[in-house]
């Protein structure tokens, strides 16, 4: 299923444009930015986030149930990316966010004399 376009800002040249993405291996959302032709990455959707959350979640109380057994549990490979995609995403929201208020303040002028 292909994605819809969305209203995109690169965080190289801080330029607004509206492009399809395409899907990452773990969900994020890949452009490229038409003006500086730079790979954009955008946070993952609601639906990935709360799927990850759910999972991480599972995997924390698996591995309590089995420390409280007294067993040794680990996270395993699939559970070790879904916890740096969502630390991942916290980030790249955190950089749209920061480059959308940079392109929406007016631009500052410097008086020197």
């Amino acid at each position: 299923m292909a994605l819809t376009e969305i209203e995109a800002i690169c965080r190289s040249c801080h330029k607004t444009f509206r492009a399809q993405p395409k899907r990452t291996f773990l969900g994020f959302q890949r452009l490229v930015c038409p003006h500086c032709s730079r790979e954009v990455m955008y946070p993952l959707t609601s639906g990935y986030r709360t799927a990850y959350w759910i999972f991480v979640g599972f995997m924390a109380l698996v591995i309590l149930a089995s420390l409280a057994q007294g067993q040794i549990a680990f996270p395993g490979l699939i559970g070790l990316a879904m916890i740096w995609a969502l630390d991942r995403d916290r980030r790249l929201r955190k950089e749209v966010a920061s480059a959308e208020t940079a392109a929406a303040a007016p631009p500052s002028h410097s008086t020197t004399r």
